[in-house]
């Protein structure tokens, strides 16, 4: 991936570019073979490079395995996780402010214990089965319960 950041441009490359296409499908690759604690490593590494942000995401991650992903207190500010798969991912006190979560749809056995999730746009996510706590942080006017997330004092 550095090689496609640092000698093919892909920071600054077009929209319908190759090295797009190819950085997507070596992403998706690598997060399918590794587990957990990688996969977190994988997205941070992404989110740092500036290649999944809301505002110009370069590496698209939609329909993405992320499950099981170890995102305990990842920053994820802006972060476009968009139809991502997070069932049983750990997301426990991850800032993911403003992030694109939109048509989230595996989220059962989620840990959403003391996320940021202020600004986020969750519009049609199915929260379903996933757990969180009152340290949670949710979208003003946003019912989690009503999107099924389930609220668990610890």
């Amino acid at each position: 991936m550095s090689g496609l950041l640092i000698d093919q441009g892909l920071r600054n490359s077009t929209p319908d570019a190759e090295v797009r296409v190819v950085a997507r499908a070596w992403t998706l690759t690598v997060l399918r073979r590794v587990k957990g604690e990688r996969k977190g490593t994988v997205l941070r590494f992404l989110h740092e490079s500036g290649l999944i942000n809301t505002e110009n995401t370069i590496v698209s991650l939609a329909g993405a395995n992320l499950r099981r992903a170890n995102l305990r207190g990842a920053n994820l500010y802006k972060a476009n996780l968009f139809e991502a798969d997070l069932r049983r991912a750990d997301l426990r006190e991850a800032d993911l402010g403003e992030a694109d979560l939109r048509h989230l749809r595996h989220l059962r056995q989620t840990a959403s214990f003391g996320v940021i999730l202020g600004s986020a746009n969750l519009s049609e996510a199915d929260l379903r089965g996933s757990t969180y706590n009152s340290q949670t942080q949710w979208p003003a006017g946003f019912d989690p319960q009503a999107a099924g997330a389930i609220l668990v004092e610890e």
